[in-house]
């Protein structure tokens, strides 16, 4: 029994110590790599959000038709008026949209094809806004698309952003620049800025105010982790008529688009819920 001894206070103090550190290490490992991985899955999120947004816009901007350069309010209802976007384009900051929702385009775009050997096509009211990110309920800015109705469907009197359209969230920052023809007033190409935004902790709150915003705004959180991917292309406006000539012989005349004489048809891209 005299050989048989317990463990003095001071080793179970020194133990315990060595076990609390181990746990910590441990915790802070499984921390790190967490929030690696949530960093990795958000940026390829982001990514995908941008190019599902680059074959969105390029899929209806290429199939306009008529959009006018010269500045104008964009219309609630296109009727007879030529089809714009918005001039200026440039919302790095929540108060650089006056209002929650901004039209930023209305037009007819081609969205299928007319009767066999037949020039045109069959045109479909198109309208596009965006939804700036708001501090208060803390909420992207987000793209809405609205496809317009089915051709030879009774239009409604007014086009609408709903969730049901085809939409872009998690954008940080939006900026559009139209380029002119040398002749015609007509928008020939687009150049587009986005921002998709991405957090990259879980251990903190997410914010969606854009970049200029945070620590500015009260209700920008400055705490938060975030990055923002940033997307830049261009859209050649390949279906947008700069006349109707009858200069090639054909019965009825001609439309003459941006690339010449010739017809791009693009299908329209599903819905998705």
């Amino acid at each position: 029994m005299r050989l048989q001894r317990g463990f003095s206070l001071t080793e179970l103090v020194i133990a315990a110590g060595i076990g609390t550190l181990v746990v910590f290490i441990i915790g802070g490992v499984a921390n790190m790599a967490v929030n690696n991985y949530l960093r990795m899955t958000e940026k390829m999120e982001a990514q995908e959000v941008a190019v599902r947004a680059e074959v969105l816009l390029k899929t209806v901007f290429s199939q306009a038709l008529e959009i006018h350069h010269t500045p104008g309010t964009i219309p609630a209802n296109l009727g007879n008026n030529p089809g714009r976007i918005l001039n200026g384009i440039d919302f790095n900051r929540i108060a650089d949209t006056p209002a929650a929702w901004t039209a930023l385009a209305v037009f007819l775009r081609e969205s299928a094809q007319s009767a066999p050997g037949m020039q045109n096509g069959i045109p479909r009211k198109t309208a596009i806004w965006y939804r700036r990110p708001e501090a208060a309920q803390n909420t992207s800015g987000v793209i809405f698309v609205d496809m317009g109705p089915a051709p030879g469907a009774v239009p409604g009197p007014t086009m609408s952003p709903d969730y049901a359209d085809q939409y872009i969230d998690r954008v940080s920052r939006l900026r559009m620049v139209k380029n002119r023809h040398p002749l015609y007033d007509r928008v020939v190409s687009l150049d587009v800025e986005l921002a998709i935004r991405y957090h990259t902790s879980r251990n903190t709150p997410r914010t969606w105010c854009p970049a200029a915003d945070i620590g500015v705004l009260a209700a920008c959180n400055p705490n938060s982790h975030w990055a923002d991917y940033e997307h830049r292309f261009t859209i050649l406006l390949k279906n947008n008529l700069l006349r109707r000539t009858t200069d090639f012989g054909l019965a009825g005349g001609f439309e003459e688009r941006v690339l010449g004489p010739v017809f791009s048809f693009h299908p329209v891209l599903p819905v998705i819920r």
